[in-house]
């Protein structure tokens, strides 16, 4: 049961907490808020747990990141692509080495 409710979230859920994470995740604490609050009522689904339980036992159960890691993960990718000069040439240019 769970490899099918984990299939539904990656393939519709984290593609929009993904998509463009590095941009819109910088524009307000508050819309992050919601964010992690929608993933949290969304991780108690899918792990049959009741709604008042802890979900960080629930997401390490199920392998997924908080979107506040998430963040942290695509933003450093980003830097490692950029500190190894693959970045494209305009994104470049916006910071100094």
């Amino acid at each position: 049961m769970y490899k099918d409710d984990l299939k539904m979230y990656y393939t519709i859920i984290y593609y929009y907490i993904t998509l463009g994470i590095e941009v819109w995740s910088s524009v307000n604490k508050e819309f992050l808020d919601r964010i992690y609050i929608i993933q949290n009522r969304i991780i108690h689904c899918i792990g049959n747990s009741h709604y008042l339980e802890h979900t960080f036992p629930i997401f390490k159960r199920l392998h997924i990141l908080k979107i506040k890691e998430l963040l942290k993960l695509y933003v450093l990718k980003q830097m490692h692509i950029y500190f190894k000069n693959e970045s494209p040439k305009p994104i470049c240019e916006l910071f100094t080495k």
